[in-house]
């Protein structure tokens, strides 16, 4: 099955009418997803390589900026270069973000490993503690940090800066981590798997310790704001 678009050819063994009944899955998946284009805002958001009618995703309000309707989903803090507040809480929103179907991984894994990874270490969502955090937790951001917390963001922001300048694919790219007794293990694998998981490692470990300054004053902060 080669799928582009909702343009797919098939090949044997697929019956007729299960080609039918694939055809009419593929066509009902691209007419919603067109709908949540028509009345979300986020139009920006890239489209799903993978879907089914069952996981097909349901209608997003809108796009929320600096803590407005707010869902639980998963939220992670940016690379470097982008603006604050693009972040679709209900189906990741953002420039380079991918909508996450269940049953398909589309989310970009390392971002999800970084979600695991903030919440075992500090107890806290990574979404509704750190998402929109100040003026760098959370994608993009710009000004001076606000605290201890919002300077973790700031550093992680510049590690992702570097591995992105030696060619790794920061928000594409999954690696596999072990943690036990309050430490995070990276495991072994390819340089930029490895780079990625030691960045992520460093934030969570930098989150961990601030937790007694974390302000909730900051927490969701207005970009506008930041200077």
């Amino acid at each position: 099955l080669q799928n582009v678009g909702t343009h797919f050819s098939l090949s044997p063994p697929f019956a007729d009418e299960e080609a039918e009944a694939l055809r009419d899955e593929v066509t009902h998946c691209a007419e919603n997803e067109q709908q949540r284009q028509d009345l979300n805002p986020c139009s920006h958001i890239l489209r799903v390589q993978t879907c089914s009618s069952s996981a097909c995703p349901p209608l997003s309000r809108s796009c929320p900026t600096n803590g407005e309707n707010k869902e639980e989903t998963p939220g992670f803090p940016q690379a470097a270069g982008q603006e604050k507040g693009q972040v679709h809480v209900g189906q990741v929103c953002s420039p380079r973000a991918v909508v996450c179907l269940p049953g398909v991984r589309a989310v970009p894994g390392g971002l999800l490993d970084l979600k695991s990874m903030i919440e075992k270490v500090t107890g806290k969502s990574a979404l509704t503690n750190y998402g929109f955090y100040g003026c760098y937790c959370g994608w993009g951001g710009r000004g001076t940090p606000k605290d201890g917390t919002d300077w973790c963001c700031w550093v992680h922001d510049r590690c992702y800066g570097r591995l992105e300048e030696k060619g790794c694919h920061i928000r594409t790219q999954s690696y596999k981590y072990r943690f036990a007794q309050g430490l995070v293990t990276c495991e072994y694998g390819p340089l930029c798997q490895m780079q990625l998981c030691t960045c992520d490692r460093k934030l969570v470990y930098c989150l961990k310790r601030n937790l007694r300054s974390y302000n909730p004053h900051y927490q969701y902060f207005p970009n506008i704001l930041c200077s």
